[in-house]
């Protein structure tokens, strides 16, 4: 199966893949721009994005990788710190 899904954010950063939904950051972490840090979730099976979350304002730091470890989603940024994406997108830990 091959789908497209609608593109609404700039610089691509690294992904990860998790029962049927691919997990991608994006952005450099500037406020203001048209590249502030931002996640999309995709959903392989029903083709819709199925959760946008702005993280403009909130991790100002530029995103490289997001990954699922033990049910925790963690954004890995291009600085020392590691968050975990929550309801209030709180900082977890350093490198």
């Amino acid at each position: 199966d091959q789908v497209s899904f609608p593109f609404d954010t700039y610089v691509t950063q690294g992904g990860t893949m998790r029962d049927g939904k691919i997990w991608y950051a994006y952005g450099f972490g500037k406020t203001g721009t048209l590249t502030p840090s931002r996640v999309r979730v995709y959903d392989t099976d029903s083709h819709q994005v199925t959760a946008r979350y702005e993280l403009e304002g909130i991790i100002n730091e530029e995103l490289e990788d997001i990954s699922i470890y033990n049910g925790h989603i963690l954004l890995n940024t291009n600085s020392s710190k590691i968050y975990e994406l929550t309801d209030t997108f709180k900082k977890t830990s350093d490198k």
